[in-house]
């Protein structure tokens, strides 16, 4: 099935080959469900549920925690937006020239809403010296779109979720990864030190470098912290081949192979290489806006004064141990 240039491509992402065969029979066979044998519930002890004064008791934890002990927020970000923006790209492609799909109405009908408005709006007069109101009204949707979605415009439809604008404000809009960098300062910082971590694609640093630069001071001053932040990216040795509807391997046009980077369970690697007494995870397209923030930064202090909790009661049982 594969020829001696496969071959070497597979080599050169630091892939086995048998692992590429074992790929392959999961399309062809399907992949094997989960074992599961109950929902997690309050009930069955799957969740816990804490009343008011516990809630208190393990902020406290987190705070005597988080004054000596380093604290890392690990942000899997390396996703493109492609996906969210699939009922767009498949009506630029049609032949179809007015919306007919609901999702594509309410797009136009709420564009004014969106956090990148401005943005579009701008790069619309500056490609086709109408403003998005004036296509509209002429209905020029696939202008709109042209101008939001491909490079010639804002190429959203090709960036990182990261880069996306998320969220609008009276005063502003921010990407999703302004937002995460909020959320590390208020509640993944110790010793006057926020530390957080984004994986994502190489060609995709530079551009979040200058998002974070923007931000930085702005934020280390508001909330008197110091901010660190680092990237890895995912290994290619955890890519997976991509097959065509045959379940073939699909091939790009010049013949290679066509490749994808698997899931974030093969960032464990990444992962572990942090150096961290705590390491919070969350995805790059998980944030919330300010309105909505205070329950997700109590609850993420809880999560760690509750895990404290723990670790102190295993260390008091490892000293007896010891001492016998």
């Amino acid at each position: 099935m594969f020829t001696t240039k496969d071959k070497e491509q597979i080599q050169k992402k630091g892939i086995e080959l048998l692992t590429i065969e074992r790929q392959l029979n999961y399309y062809r066979t399907g992949f094997p469900f989960a074992q599961i044998q109950k929902p997690a519930t309050i009930e069955n002890g799957g969740i816990k549920k804490f009343h008011e004064k516990k809630v208190e008791e393990l902020i406290n934890n987190y705070n005597e925690f988080s004054q000596k002990n380093k604290i890392v927020k690990f942000v899997p970000a390396s996703g493109a937006a492609t996906r969210m923006f699939k009922e767009l790209l498949a009506f630029l492609n049609s032949e179809e020239k007015i919306p007919t799909q609901k999702n594509n109405i309410d797009f136009f009908a709420n564009i004014k809403n969106f956090a990148f408005y401005e943005d579009l709006n701008n790069t619309v007069q500056k490609l086709y010296s109408v403003d998005i109101e004036q296509a509209i009204e002429q209905k020029d949707y696939k202008k709109i779109l042209k101008a939001f979605l491909l490079p010639e415009g804002l190429d959203y439809s090709n960036l990182p979720k990261g880069l996306l604008k998320f969220h609008k404000y009276p005063e502003t809009s921010r990407t999703s990864l302004e937002e995460h960098i909020v959320e590390t300062v208020n509640y993944s910082s110790s010793e006057g030190l926020a530390n957080v971590h984004f994986t994502i694609l190489p060609e995709h640093i530079d551009g979040f470098k200058e998002v974070i630069e923007q931000v930085k001071t702005k934020y280390e001053q508001e909330f008197n912290v110091k901010l660190e932040y680092s990237f890895s990216s995912q290994n290619t040795s955890s890519d997976t081949i991509v097959v065509d509807l045959q379940d073939e391997p699909f091939r790009n046009e010049d013949g290679t192979l066509l490749f994808r980077p698997a899931g974030h369970g093969a960032l464990i690697e990444n992962l572990n290489k942090i150096d961290a007494d705590i390491i919070y995870i969350k995805n790059i397209d998980n944030v919330v806006p300010d309105k909505l923030r205070q329950e997700t930064y109590t609850y993420k202090k809880v999560i760690l004064g509750f895990l404290y909790e723990y670790q102190q009661q295993i260390f008091k049982f490892l000293e007896k141990l010891q001492s016998q």
